[in-house]
């Protein structure tokens, strides 16, 4: 009913208001769900989700179906694990680990406070006690000299700024190879916030969607990844790679040096590759095609 609503706002002509829009859509929000209970939303994937109704539309059901499906099943074989959601936008990664795994804990990454904000109000259904957010790029240099308590600690006091809203529409999208806002954006790294936050023996799920900053992060964290080995969850975004002169065969070479392989999962936009550690040793890079 609520896909339907907006299509009928749509040829009502208040797409070219999208102030008026949005207020109506609040207020039909509030018309068929007065208490404030939510929706249950049923995805490709295989998983049921409770989501506040103003976010409950069609486009969350078959998002990224394939690198949902693995992160809910890795889940499920590691139900004390830990999800690091860098690149999370409104963190629909976040809230599914939250809500498929009654003690996986998550931490979710972004450049962008009101996308942080955002994913506050979309994962309030969950326990979020076991949600920490961090607000900042994730890069080559630990910059920022935080621990990930400081880090989560900052982005706390920076989302409870006045006039910062939780607003779907209003998240931006922010990346290193594009003009940044006017406002003072940490820069840490994995190894850097993580090393000393998570123990070794923690199994851990990296999942990294960053329009082509993909090394930057992967070398921010080779320390992680020699010492733990978690699982990675890359988007490898081959049109947007060579902004930061680098290539998918960038990607999967310093994967291999590390010791990992990869699937591919799926291509759409982009390319979702499921790494993981090659148990028997060191070796080339492999990618298997399913």
């Amino acid at each position: 009913m609520l896909r339907r609503s907006i299509a009928l706002a749509d040829k009502l002509g208040l797409g070219k208001r999208p102030r008026l829009r949005l207020f109506l859509k609040h207020a039909y929000c509030v018309a068929i769900d007065p208490f404030g209970r939510g929706r249950r939303m049923r995805l490709d994937a295989g998983v049921t989700v409770r989501v506040p109704t103003f976010f409950a539309t069609a486009a969350w059901t078959n998002y990224e179906e394939h690198g949902m499906r693995a992160c809910s099943e890795w889940l499920s074989g590691h139900p004390d694990g830990v999800l690091a959601d860098v690149g999370c936008s409104i963190a629909i990664y976040s809230l599914m680990a939250l809500q498929v795994s009654p003690r996986a804990r998550v931490i979710a990454f972004d450049a962008d406070n009101i996308s942080l904000k955002t994913s506050a109000e979309f994962c309030r259904f969950s326990d979020l006690s076991r949600l920490s957010l961090v607000h900042g790029f994730l890069t080559e240099t630990h910059t920022s000299g935080s621990t990930l308590d400081q880090a989560v600690a900052d982005t706390r006091k920076a989302l409870s700024a006045p006039g910062l809203s939780a607003e779907p529409t209003a998240v931006r999208f922010l990346c290193l190879d594009r003009p940044l806002p006017d406002e003072v954006i940490p820069r840490h790294s994995l190894d850097g916030l993580l090393l000393g936050a998570v123990s070794p023996g923690t199994p851990m799920l990296i999942k990294v969607d960053v329009e082509g900053a993909e090394l930057l992060v992967l070398r921010g964290a080779s320390k992680l990844l020699l010492m733990h080995k978690p699982t990675l969850l890359l988007s490898v975004h081959p049109q947007f790679l060579p902004s930061f002169e680098q290539s998918k065969e960038d990607v999967a070479r310093f994967l291999g040096d590390h010791g990992y392989r990869w699937t591919l999962l799926s291509t759409d936009h982009e390319e979702h590759w499921w790494c993981e550690p090659i148990v028997a040793g060191f070796g080339q890079s492999k990618a298997i095609q399913s």
